[in-house]
């Protein structure tokens, strides 16, 4: 455990030799320079046109324990794990394998698939027994680390395909496993009325995560949201318009890990399968995509479906995780930003082995590592898919989230090289939270996917086409399904965030990945923007359109009112909780 608080509060004014003083959010965060997991010679092409991704407008390197991994070997192992045929990875996650040179960290899937409060067959876990830290403890030690740094080398030098993709899936499956390791770890204090979280993550367990993710290319080690859904193979066919279907669609979505249960249609695999069903439309919304890049508007039949389809499943979110549930499943993916001193300690989490910082553990005795207190939480607000269909709607050309102006680029460069804080990337602290996730959670092969797609979307001319009435038309309905996620979405935060019981420390004004209440407004209004002028350019074409195609835009028109009255109600009680908070935290 951390000193008092009273010392917390000394070391955090005071900051130490080692430790850089960024701002409120990052006040014990270990400098760059004093990790030995960190991205070295970052440079940021100032002349580049098109926003920056590694080896594409951003050259580094990652420095894992001195083995040096470049933008290449970063691209290579995100091959290995994503396609692009949708946003979900190639395979699911696997237990890794208990025999071969790398058999040793069989021992960090066995135990984390075996840590949920419920197991498949209703038997308690770890968890449940607070067993967890102890059997982590006397289970992994510097051999499973060795075998990591191992592994991570023969990707290197690997040179025959088909191998290299072997070792690649490999790495990932111990990033996966590993981070949820770590979460359950933290938090399982948390299920036996401890006060924080654990305070510190111990070696080798820390040391695995930061250098498998880190050779991903990931910038943070605090949970991400890619690692939350999982690849999905449906063998039968789901009525998208019939709940019941949808439902049992993703209870029988098999899945090795998670927190509370990973029993089917228990409210925790309902809330992490639903993402994993409705990326996996983004299989049809890409295949439409490719086809309205190459002239045949009939892409966008699939485009509109698969936000449609995605709707659907979304809308059945609180039938199996109803409102109630949801602050259980909502603690152990809540982020170390915004939540120091109520959920985690003051100092964030200090994690043994990664860095140069000193920690004095309870019993006095003193370990080196890294404190991280400004990392972002999982959200699925980071979800890849709906950047994507703002693509589309026209909502990333309006915030020019993808521009490559001087102001944007020197902001990239100050964030990489530990100089600014990735909360002050944007104009606001929303802007700042959504380029935030571009640069540090999103795994860089989408963000070259999105940057990609941007790109051959200005290129073609496809969204310059306003004499369509019809291609008009269906970037309406397009909007219309992402406003319809995102009211939804808001509809949810009220119901199981903002009108529930929030356990373990949680803030309910502040969202798990480290948002403020008007982060959903926002992007509300973000999207009706460009729809409303869809709308103006449709009534002006009235006379190209028949009555029902111009009852359905009157109609839309309609509903984004309704929508953002709604949510208009949703960000003013999300505030008025944020200055309660507030005021009683001044009191405290």
């Amino acid at each position: 455990m951390l000193l008092s608080r009273a010392a917390a509060m000394q070391r955090c004014c005071k900051p130490r030799r080692n430790r850089i003083l960024i701002n409120t959010h990052s006040c014990f965060s270990t400098s760059l320079q004093h990790r030995h997991v960190r991205m070295e010679g970052s440079k940021i092409h100032r002349h580049h046109t098109r926003y920056p991704t590694p080896g594409d407008g951003h050259d580094f390197r990652m420095n894992i324990f001195g083995l040096l991994y470049s933008t290449s070997d970063i691209m290579a192992l995100q091959d290995c794990v994503w396609t692009h045929k949708s946003f979900l990875p190639r395979a699911p996650a696997r237990l890794l394998p208990n025999s071969g040179p790398y058999a040793i960290l069989a021992d960090v899937s066995d135990i984390a698939s075996v840590m949920a409060v419920e197991l498949k067959d209703g038997s308690p876990g770890l968890l449940a027994k607070n067993e967890l830290r102890q059997t982590v403890a006397a289970t992994l030690d510097d051999r499973h680390f060795q075998a990591t740094m191992n592994l991570l080398q023969a990707f290197q030098n690997e040179t025959d395909s088909l191998r290299k993709r072997e070792l690649g899936q490999l790495i990932s499956n111990v990033a996966f496993w590993s981070q949820w390791l770590i979460r359950g770890v933290l938090f399982e204090g948390k299920l036996h009325w401890q006060l924080f979280c654990e305070s510190a993550v111990r070696a080798p367990l820390s040391k695995i995560a930061f250098s498998t993710n880190a050779a991903l290319g990931r910038h943070q080690i605090e949970f991400v949201y890619d690692v939350f859904p999982d690849s999905v193979n449906l063998d039968k066919d789901v009525d998208y318009d019939d709940a019941k279907s949808i439902m049992d669609a993703v209870a029988a979505i098999d899945t090795l890990v998670g927190f509370r249960s990973i029993k089917g249609g228990s409210p925790e695999h309902n809330f992490r399968h639903i993402h994993s069903l409705m990326e996996y439309q983004m299989k049809r919304a890409f295949c439409g995509g490719e086809q309205i890049l190459l002239g045949n508007v009939d892409g966008w039949n699939d485009v509109v479906e698969a936000a449609r389809r995605a709707n659907r499943v979304f809308q059945t979110m609180l039938r199996n995780t109803p409102p109630e549930s949801y602050p259980q499943i909502r603690l152990p993916i809540k982020g170390v930003r915004g939540a120091c001193g109520t959920v985690y300690h003051k100092h964030g989490v200090f994690y043994e082995g990664v860095g140069a910082d000193e920690y004095v553990l309870e019993d006095g005795s003193r370990i080196t590592g890294a404190y991280i207190n400004n990392e972002w939480g999982q959200t699925g607000a980071n979800s890849s898919m709906y950047k994507w269909f703002d693509l589309f709607c026209g909502v990333t050309q309006a915030r020019q989230a993808y521009a490559a102006d001087p102001i944007s680029l020197s902001k990239m460069a100050a964030v990489f090289e530990g100089r600014m804080d990735s909360g002050q990337l944007g104009d606001n602290p929303i802007d700042s939270m959504q380029r935030a996730f571009d640069l540090f959670t999103r795994p860089p092969r989408h963000m070259k996917m999105l940057v990609d797609t941007e790109h051959r979307l200005r290129a073609s001319g496809v969204l310059d086409v306003t004499k369509d009435p019809h291609i008009l038309l269906q970037r309406l309905r397009l909007a219309y399904w992402v406003a319809q996620h995102r009211m939804t979405h808001g509809k949810y935060v009220l119901a199981s965030i903002y009108q529930t019981v929030p356990v373990g420390g949680q803030s309910r004004a502040e969202g798990t990945g480290g948002s403020t209440p008007p982060f959903l407004k926002l992007f509300l209004d973000q999207t009706i923007q460009p729809a409303r002028n869809f709308i103006i350019q449709l009534l002006m074409k009235k006379e190209k359109l028949n009555r029902e195609e111009l009852e359905e835009v009157m109609g839309y028109a309609r509903e984004f009112d309704v929508f953002e009255a709604t949510m208009e109600k949703v960000r003013m009680k999300g505030q008025q909780l944020e200055f309660d908070e507030n005021v009683s935290n001044a009191h405290a």
